[in-house]
């Protein structure tokens, strides 16, 4: 057993990426042969829309330029270092790229660390961003609920309401709890659980901050919301040229509720569970299956291969599974 654990510490980056794709690869044929039908599926990608394609990658492009001036304006304010924009990109894309077996954050983490002085720091920065990227797409995904239940659109209420629901809540909670608790406080807790808790308050503090002073972060703000819009656009467009027209509502919506979590908080970017997730998600919203996974295979086509050259290029020759670098 030990052996074996060596041996899977010891994969390349691009060993990581081939396993993500095949996770993926084999998650869309199983939806496409027990679910969609292989006729059905051929017959969808005999007719294919190029210009749409085309847009999908330029929004694709554009969701990566956002991130970078993100990320570049979040590890620079209030006196963090100033990174070439080169290497802010190579980091951007290695934390998009599906050959992070930990997920993105984890591989931020490890090179930010060797830039900052104060570990702490580096993990809070990092940590506020993701949680600024949740505090943009949750009103967008709950507008577009309510918009979609004020229309009276034929979108089942369990996928609806919860949007409308509780991410009110969720961020009156959210409030409360990064003014009233310490995640210094975190370090009483077991230790199995004193760690992610501490993380958690850390990014609702670090968000506090973009929320307070928001002039001051408009390039996170900016950054972010360019990397939602061009990511769902590059979903919308990829079912678009497949003949699927969902509203962009809809698109947000299902986008949304599709991923449960981050592309760059999940291992190996995501591969296999956001497949079937979106897939299904689309459907709720009124996509016909067969349009919706040829559609997202289309887009997230685009999320592994726009990120994977530079994302190799910056990940380590050897990464362990914990995220870690291996020997060189």
């Amino acid at each position: 057993m030990r052996a074996r654990w060596r041996t899977l510490s010891r994969l390349s980056p691009v060993a990581f990426a081939a396993l993500a794709a095949t996770l993926a690869i084999a998650v869309a044929a199983i939806l496409a042969w027990q679910v969609a039908g292989w006729e059905a599926v051929l017959d969808v990608l005999q007719h294919p829309q190029l210009d749409w394609i085309w847009l999908a990658a330029v929004g694709e492009l554009a969701a990566y330029v956002g991130y970078t001036i993100a990320y570049r304006d979040a590890i620079r304010s209030n006196g963090g270092p100033r990174l070439p924009l080169l290497k802010v990109a190579k980091l951007v894309t290695a934390g998009f790229g599906a050959h992070l077996p930990g997920g993105g954050f984890s591989g931020d983490l490890r090179i930010l660390k060797q830039e900052y002085a104060d570990a702490q720091d580096a993990a809070a920065r990092v940590l506020s961003l993701g949680a600024l990227e949740y505090a943009l797409l949750a009103p967008a995904a709950t507008a577009s609920a309510a918009y979609l239940l004020a229309e009276g659109a034929s979108i089942p209420l369990s996928v609806t309401i919860p949007w409308v629901a509780a991410v009110p809540l969720g961020f009156i909670l959210a409030a409360w709890v990064s003014v009233k608790i310490d995640p210094a406080k975190a370090d009483r807790l077991p230790r199995r659980i004193a760690g992610p808790v501490r993380s958690g308050l850390m990014a609702l503090v670090g968000l506090r901050g973009f929320v307070m002073t928001p002039l001051s972060r408009f390039g996170s703000w900016f950054g972010i919301a360019l990397y939602w819009a061009g990511d769902i656009f590059c979903l919308w467009a990829g079912l678009h040229a497949f003949g699927a027209d969902p509203s962009i509502p809809a698109t947000v919506l299902a986008y949304a509720t599709g991923y449960i979590a981050s592309r760059r908080t999940m291992p190996l970017a995501g591969a296999a569970a956001t497949e079937a997730l979106l897939v299904f998600a689309l459907t709720w919203v009124g996509v016909p299956f067969v349009l919706a996974l040829v559609g997202v295979v289309a887009y997230r086509a685009f999320n592994f291969l726009l990120a994977l050259p530079l994302g190799l290029l910056a990940a380590p020759r050897r990464v362990d599974i914990k995220g870690a670098d291996g020997p060189a």
